[in-house]
């Protein structure tokens, strides 16, 4: 449930997880404590300890992939998220550090596992969600059977997850990636956001959607992972209602923010467009508005019209001017948010269904009636 806030190209192409967001969405009348607290009870740097080993393990099978890969392979992987370097290695550079772990593996282990990249190719942020979704800790990397990352989007992959485990169990020990997080995991804890920014962007995105707190969701904490593209980022559906936000790497305080702001802003939203069916029923009227257009890998009209909305409102809660990452609507849904401010009696849901409408009437030429 992720997004990359990159700009147009298959680098920073992320498919949506939408289905799997409105599932996790909480009840009205239960108490949400992680969104009214900077993180959740459970989220300690322990934890966050313990998953920076399969985050560096899965960044490590890839780059691994791509040590013995040919150009052509090398940028069929590009096109999914994953290359030798990020762009950042200046700012981040534990990437770099794994590398020249990874370059002194021996060749036929990395042809091997070239030959699974290539058999499973999926993109970054989601295998990195499955390395949290779909397995127990390290060393072990126990398969859990539990890969909502992976089910909807490459249910092979995740039906194939022993594969995976025992290319994680090899990389993490004999490899040298455990005993490469260990020893770089103080650099690795302090990219951490800071709690203060995460409380106060999450109470922005809330008070942008007007969110009327009666629609608790789910508990969250969030952490940095220095392998992803740069700018992107993945919300990871863990266990008993509980979502960890993964950010890549930003260069600036800008980005950051508007990072933090996008990712928080999927799951509110979500829950918005569920409760209410004239939402629903006004993106049915204006599945028109996705003819023609680039999809940037995203799945069908809702969730490219997510995608944009969040897009869209991150800018305006990051108080950053809008941005054109070559997604179609959201310089229209920028200027609409922007008239949007200004009438504060309109809730979001009911500022969707006009908005909508009134672009589908301007741009399709079957009329639009609710």
């Amino acid at each position: 449930m992720v997004l990359s806030i990159k700009p147009a190209g298959a680098e920073g192409r992320r498919l949506r997880r939408a289905v799997t967001i409105a599932a996790i969405a909480c009840f009205a009348g239960v108490t949400c404590r992680a969104w009214l607290a900077a993180r959740a009870p459970w989220a300690t740097a322990e934890r966050h300890r313990v998953e920076a080993d399969s985050l560096a393990c899965i960044a490590a099978l890839f780059l691994g992939a791509l040590d013995v890969a040919s150009p052509d392979d090398a940028k069929r992987f590009s096109e999914f998220g994953f290359k030798t370097t990020s762009g950042l290695d200046h700012r981040y550079p534990l990437r770099a550090r794994l590398w020249q772990v990874v370059h002194a593996w021996p060749s036929a282990r990395k042809q091997a596992l070239l030959e699974y990249a290539k058999s499973h190719l999926g993109y970054a942020t989601e295998f990195a969600a499955f390395a949290l979704e779909g397995f127990g800790p390290a060393p072990r990397f126990v398969p859990t059977g539990r890969a909502p990352s992976m089910t909807f989007y490459a249910p092979q992959t995740a039906s194939d997850a022993e594969t995976l485990a025992a290319h994680l169990r090899w990389i993490h020990g004999e490899g040298g990636v455990g005993a490469f997080v260990q020893g770089h995991w103080g650099s690795w804890k302090a990219l951490d956001p800071d709690d203060a920014e995460l409380i106060a962007t999450k109470d922005a995105v809330l008070r942008y959607l007007r969110w009327n707190n009666q629609r608790p969701l789910v508990e969250f904490d969030a952490m940095v992972d220095p392998f992803l593209a740069p700018v992107t980022g993945f919300g990871v559906d863990l266990p008993n209602r509980r979502m960890l936000l993964l950010l890549g790497p930003t260069l600036t305080d800008d980005d950051r923010r508007v990072l933090i702001a996008h990712e928080f802003t999927h799951q509110p939203l979500e829950a918005i467009i569920s409760a209410n069916q004239q939402v629903v029923r006004s993106i049915d009227r204006a599945s028109c508005l996705f003819d023609g257009v680039d999809p940037h890998g995203y799945e069908g009209w809702p969730n490219f019209l997510r995608e944009n909305l969040c897009r869209a409102v991150s800018y305006r809660v990051a108080g950053v001017p809008d941005r054109d990452t070559g997604f179609a609507l959201e310089g229209d849904l920028g200027r609409e948010l922007r008239n949007h401010e200004a009438n504060a009696s309109v809730p979001f849901d009911q500022f969707m269904v006009e908005t909508l409408d009134t672009l589908a009437r301007a741009r399709c030429r079957a009329s639009v009636s609710p």
